[in-house]
């Protein structure tokens, strides 16, 4: 569960670089990304196809970001797990068993400190630009970095933005993600669980500390 919980921050990240950008190009030439940005910096909403490698794992999953929350969904045995998140908690659930879920309190803070401090003036500096080739296609690439030393790659087909790559060094291990737009329509349903839905995050807490005690 800990690489789910680890590439679900990826989501966070990316939601940054995607609408943070703010390039120090020279005035006389504008980046495609700041071009891009200028371009939909109204837009609150975002749908992504991530795959994310974190050391030995792979994970692909579906990545949901509007209005500063996040959320991801990812296929564990043949199930959908959900992951939502604001700035602080996390909440874990199967939507085809709406009737439990498991919050998380104070796991997205923890999770954020994995990856790093997000400054407040948040800022992307132009490293260079260059050309990609993959399969039949050409890709125009432009690389950014920001205060933590995280990277982001943007992809460009002429004006359009394909798909970005991140590059996140965190505890000693180097994390890539690739994700592809989808859609700039979200569904705020898909940050919300059912009223009715019962919080098993108190029974976790005390299986888990009578496991530990057993231990003892």
């Amino acid at each position: 569960m800990k690489k789910h919980l680890i590439s679900f921050f990826f989501a966070l990240v990316l939601s940054i670089m995607l609408f943070c950008v703010s390039a120090s190009a020279t005035e006389a030439e504008t980046t495609k990304a700041e071009k891009w940005f200028n371009e939909h910096h109204a837009v609150t909403g975002m749908v992504t196809d991530m795959t994310i490698n974190y050391g030995d794992s792979s994970v692909t999953e579906r990545v949901y970001s509007k209005d500063g929350k996040e959320a991801a969904e990812v296929e564990i045995n043949g199930r959908m797990l959900r992951l939502i998140s604001d700035s602080k908690d996390v909440i874990m659930f199967y939507p085809d068993m709406p009737l439990f879920h498991v919050k998380f309190p104070g796991m997205a803070e923890i999770m954020m400190g994995l990856i790093g401090e997000v400054p407040t003036e948040f800022t992307l500096d132009f490293v260079k630009s260059y050309e990609v080739t993959e399969g039949d296609k050409t890709y125009y690439v432009e690389e950014f970095v920001d205060a933590n030393g995280n990277i982001g790659k943007y992809y460009f087909l002429g004006d359009e933005l394909i798909f970005l790559e991140v590059v996140v060094e965190s505890g000693g291990e180097t994390g890539t993600s690739r994700s592809e737009i989808v859609s700039y329509e979200v569904d705020d349903e898909i940050f919300e669980i059912p009223w009715y839905s019962i919080n098993l995050y108190p029974l976790v807490m005390i299986v888990t500390l009578f496991s530990l005690g057993s231990l003892i």
